[in-house]
């Protein structure tokens, strides 16, 4: 990696239209092929071909998509505000939820025994090849919907909104006693370590580590909102955490190093966090791009001179190759053998 940045250009007519802008999530598959959810779809890229938009099927009208997961058939599950569709064979189809179905796809998961997890505003539902499986482990009272499925080697995570944290294995979800000091406090984000202990980042106490069977709140110093949203490990038994607008912290051995723009952060207000392939950490920020932190040097890129699609950095994914995908409010950057490529309609990215 040596820092060049491509851009792609949109066609004329299209440079500030917002219907191909945001980036809202991204998988690999087992082939090597890079999946990307936007706000107007589902594209592919792969090395050979580039980027392609992938076709939606009659019925989904809004293909605003939240999640993307590859199941043991290989087949690409994506959930859209219309419904859950499977792309298998170079074709598209909605899938039939049955009792739960509902147009929003907020999460899916996929546990250990090759199960399927898929979260609705009517709850969760468990699919197993092309059958979706009697009872509902999660049901969600209205307005009371699920924000994220996360999962660990024994057990798969259920962020319930203001319900709490749910832990469900065979089937069954049973909830998780967070020793919640702050009524209406949320799940934001859940990251495991190789102690075996859950790491949460919660949106008013902010990081609460779970650790059979207490749980235990590590407050950040002098940080005025504890909201937390990514979290990740650093590699080396320790925890990157990103506030939504109070800095980047790493959290070890129960002590916090916090920087901010004062230390060369070039925001505080961080939504993405991802290691790159030399352990450099990669931080996406509202508003002033992505920054590289590295030996203790931060390195900030932004749109313009430095190439990067845009300066809202909501995702950060690094796929099997080490290259890393950066989604923003104004496409697809791509960062790879040292240089961005950015992606638009003009290479293929679904547009509204």
């Amino acid at each position: 990696l040596n820092g060049r940045f491509d851009r792609f250009a949109p066609p004329p007519g299209t440079a500030n239209q917002p219907d191909l802008r945001s980036v809202r999530c991204f998988t690999q598959s087992s082939d090597g092929a890079v999946w990307i959810g936007t706000t107007a779809g589902v594209a592919r890229w792969t090395a050979a071909g580039g980027l392609e938009a992938v076709p939606m099927p009659p019925g989904i009208v809004t293909p605003d998509t939240l999640a993307l997961l590859e199941d043991r058939q290989q087949r690409m599950l994506m959930g859209t505000r219309d419904g859950l569709v499977v792309h298998e064979a170079g074709s598209s189809r909605i899938f039939d939820l049955g009792d739960l179905a509902e147009p929003t796809i907020i999460s899916l998961e996929s546990a250990n025994d090759g199960t399927v997890w898929a979260a609705t505003m009517r709850g969760v539902a468990r699919i197993a090849g092309d059958r979706v499986l009697g009872g509902n482990p999660m049901p969600i009272e209205r307005e009371r919907l699920v924000y994220r499925l996360f999962r660990t080697p024994d057990a798969i995570w259920v962020s319930a909104g203001a319900r709490g944290l749910f832990r469900c294995a065979s089937g069954d979800c049973m909830p998780v006693d967070l020793d919640r000091s702050q009524p209406g406090d949320v799940v934001r984000s859940v990251a495991g370590d190789r102690h075996g202990n859950l790491w949460v980042g919660m949106h008013i106490a902010g990081l609460v580590r779970l650790k059979a069977p207490v749980a235990r709140s590590y407050p950040v110093p002098g940080l005025a909102s504890q909201s937390i949203v990514p979290v990740i490990g650093d590699g080396d038994g320790g925890l990157w955490i990103g506030a939504t607008c109070g800095g980047l912290m790493h959290w070890k051995d129960g002590r916090y190093t916090t920087y901010t723009v004062k230390d060369g952060l070039p925001h505080d207000c961080i939504w993405a966090l991802e290691r790159g392939a030399d352990g450099a950490l990669w931080i996406g920020t509202a508003g002033e791009g992505v920054a590289r932190l590295h030996d203790g040097q931060f390195t900030s890129y932004r749109a313009g001179n430095d190439g990067l699609a845009d300066n809202s950095v909501f995702s950060i994914h690094r796929d099997r190759a080490g290259t890393l995908w950066l989604g923003t409010t104004d496409g697809l950057s791509r960062f790879a053998g040292g240089r961005f490529t950015n992606y638009t309609a003009a290479q293929g990215l679904p547009r509204a």
